[in-house]
């Protein structure tokens, strides 16, 4: 694949001249940043310096304002995100946590690494987000916190599960990685709750390669998450474990290139998203927000009302040449399993999960919709239904 830089275009600087017509993530604007972090060089100034480098403060701001916060830490990764927010709440050992049982497993898997445990809630099916209902059934005098996914960019009654919380003195833990951009009551999804947890990984809408960040409105949360990132240290004696989960300048520098053409890449993405929910052929059916939500379908679930035809529907996908697999442009099972199913979590409570049972069946998972001309999402989503309608007939 050639890439070709430009000064205009789809997001401000990328063009694609591949013949597959593949997204490009990278481009000019984020060559000019990394070389002035290279420039800098100090590449990482955390020495001494709980706050890091300019780069690094600068996209923590952008992000504080994205999600509608006032604060925001970069980290590592989105599962750092987790884990450091989970612990300034105070989660640990004997606690439990109530996890949606469709999510990626980092959600759970944060929980464990603070040594509590997570609790499996089922999802609402018309969203496939946390069901308030099932998770009021997990409660216990042992639950500390509850952290709802905004799943592919769609909300849950996020305002219900902050109120849940005050009634039952419980935490509000949002895992924003796949909601950038997503809305609930027009208040961004990350600004629920005791703090929102974003990932930058390679896939998401902002991505620094790896990296995640915790947005908030409360200054302890954030002095202690910026302390945690760094080993603890205040630099004259370390005051409880921590780790090395710093954000340096190079990948700062890659995000706020991203930054710069946000909106534009929300916009492509979320007007790409209509396209394809508005063209469904016979036999697939959206999802259904909530009144007041306004998603940022990071990725689309469709429903297949016969799920005995996913494997020949996906076979005669694949045929099309829109790709399975590849980076960038894909169509498939999506999370094929609860998490509660895989070996690592089946030890775990679970309430009577029946709708995502059904779900990770019925559930067609498309993202061929982001970073790329509407042009293009039309004519591979042509292809995909033509593909469908020769199965369902």
């Amino acid at each position: 694949m050639t890439v070709e830089f430009f000064s205009e275009g789809l997001g401000g600087g990328l063009k694609m001249s591949d013949e597959k017509n593949l997204p490009v993530r990278y481009g000019e604007k984020e060559l000019e940043f990394l070389k002035q972090a290279l420039f800098s060089q100090n590449i990482s100034p955390f020495f001494r310096n709980l706050d890091g480098g300019p780069l690094l403060q600068l996209f923590e701001k952008q992000i504080a304002e994205a999600t509608g916060t006032s604060l925001c830490v970069a980290v590592s990764s989105g599962t750092a995100a987790l884990h450091c927010a989970l612990l300034t709440l105070g989660v640990g050992r004997e606690d439990e946590v109530i996890v949606p049982s469709l999510t990626f497993s980092a959600t759970a898997s944060a929980v464990v690494m603070t040594g509590a445990t997570p609790v499996f809630a089922d999802i609402d099916p018309a969203t496939y987000t946390i069901s308030i209902e099932s998770v009021k059934r997990m409660i216990t005098p042992h639950t500390k916190a509850i952290i709802p996914v905004p799943l592919f960019g769609i909300p849950p009654l996020l305002g219900d599960f902050e109120q849940l919380g005050v009634e039952r003195n419980i935490d509000i833990l949002v895992d924003d990685a796949q909601s950038l951009g997503a809305k609930y009551c027009g208040k961004p999804t990350g600004s629920y709750g005791a703090a929102g947890c974003l990932s930058f990984q390679h896939t998401k809408t902002v991505s620094t390669g790896e990296g995640g960040a915790v947005c908030t409105d409360n200054p302890e949360v954030a002095e202690k998450v910026k302390r945690l990132r760094n080993h603890a240290e205040a630099y004259y004696g370390t005051d409880y474990v921590g780790w090395n989960f710093r954000m340096d300048e190079l990948r700062a520098a890659v995000g706020l290139a991203q930054m710069e053409r946000l909106e534009t890449l929300l916009h492509a993405q979320k007007q790409n998203a209509q396209y394809i929910l508005t063209h469904l052929p016979e036999g697939l059916e959206p999802p259904t927000p909530y009144s007041h939500s306004e998603p940022s379908y990071s990725l689309i679930p469709l429903r297949l009302k016969e799920s005995s035809q996913m494997e020949t529907i996906l076979e005669a996908i694949a045929q099309t040449g829109v790709s399975q697999g590849q980076p960038g442009v894909n169509l498939g099972r999506g999370y094929g399993t609860p998490l509660y199913s895989k070996l690592a979590f089946a030890s775990y409570h679970r309430d009577d999960c029946h709708n995502v049972e059904r779900a990770v069946k019925e559930m067609l998972v498309v993202d061929i919709h982001r970073f790329r001309p509407l042009e293009a999402v039309e004519a591979d989503w042509e292809k995909v239904c033509q593909a469908v309608r020769k199965v369902v007939k």
